[in-house]
């Protein structure tokens, strides 16, 4: 630990620390996510893990490491100074199988959608990838269901009538993104915030992130899995 806050300290951050998501499937075959598993019956689907650019010895930003509890591994930046595959590798190595046939799978109905709402598709499937880790009979124990999570409300206020229907879901769940965007001014971090929290939220604290740890958390990861 000594050793991982020195380092911290002559680094410069690439991203914030992401919180792991973890799964459970109850009797009837229902999932529920979190990134703060209650008990030990949540097992970990993904596992992400801290960024840091380093500085060379011309005090220029050049070298990716990534930590973990297993170590450090170093990585590397393109000629313009972007990060390359490393930081894919730690922000999507621990995807399940079954999450990453599903994005193929559902990547036509999101491009549509995307198209359709003029949302980035990339934001899209972040969320849905925070969100239920592509699987569209995903419980939440709110009571949101589906591939983007649709409350009951949400859901009947965008036309959906089945939110477990992938289609219906994305749909639904891009459509509602573009509102947030557009209500917030193009604000990605502020429409994420109201996705996870609601808009009302948003805006009882002057259009920012509200100081929920949950919403805080949900945005960072969002971002992450949008920007990697």
């Amino acid at each position: 630990m000594k050793f991982l806050i020195s380092v911290l300290m002559i680094c410069v951050f690439s991203s914030s620390a992401i919180a792991d998501v973890y799964k459970y499937t109850d009797k009837d075959g229902k999932d529920y996510f979190t990134d703060t598993p209650p008990n030990n019956n949540y097992k970990r689907i993904i596992r992400t893990k801290v960024i840091v650019r380093t500085r060379n010895n011309d005090n220029n930003l050049g070298i990716l490491s990534s930590y973990s509890k297993g170590g450090f591994s170093k990585g590397g930046f393109s000629k313009s100074g972007s990060l390359i595959s490393s930081r894919k590798k730690a922000l999507y190595g621990r995807i399940s199988h079954s999450a990453k046939a599903n994005r193929k799978k559902y990547a036509p109905m999101v491009a549509i959608a995307a198209k359709k709402y003029n949302v980035d598709q990339k934001l899209v499937h972040a969320v849905i990838l925070a969100e239920s880790a592509y699987n569209p009979n995903a419980v939440s124990p709110a009571g949101a269901v589906g591939l983007m999570q649709l409350m009951p409300a949400t859901a009947r206020r965008y036309g959906v009538t089945n939110r477990h229907d992938p289609q219906q879901s994305i749909n639904g769940g891009t459509h509602y993104l573009r509102d947030l965007l557009k209500m917030f001014k193009s604000n990605t971090k502020l429409a994420v915030a109201g996705y996870n929290a609601g808009e009302g939220a948003v805006m009882k604290y002057n259009n920012s992130i509200p100081p929920y740890k949950e919403t805080q958390n949900y945005v960072k990861k969002v971002l992450a899995f949008y920007r990697g």
